[in-house]
């Protein structure tokens, strides 16, 4: 089973067809969700919410890494993307 399955944005030259894009695609990720888990993809992660990131990473894995956050970066100087914050 696929973990998650994503769209990138893409764009395209002519704005006429925009909406026959749009439904392709909107149409393709309906047919493909009853075949994912849903859960967020890590190499896609951007500025998500924290709730998705703890998701993407699991519980025992998340704490680790809020332990090595909490030990090299304590004052959260890299906090872009997808953020764990330490404690």
């Amino acid at each position: 089973m696929v973990s998650s399955f994503e769209f990138q944005p893409h764009t395209w030259a002519d704005n006429e067809h925009a909406d026959a894009h749009t439904g392709w695609v909107r149409t393709s990720w309906e047919a493909m969700r009853p075949h994912t888990t849903g859960d967020p993809y890590l190499s896609f992660l951007g500025d998500e919410r924290s709730d998705r990131v703890r998701v993407a990473y699991g519980p025992e894995a998340l704490e680790r890494l809020v332990e090595l956050k909490t030990r090299y970066d304590p004052d959260n100087v890299f906090r872009l993307n997808q953020n764990i914050a330490p404690r």
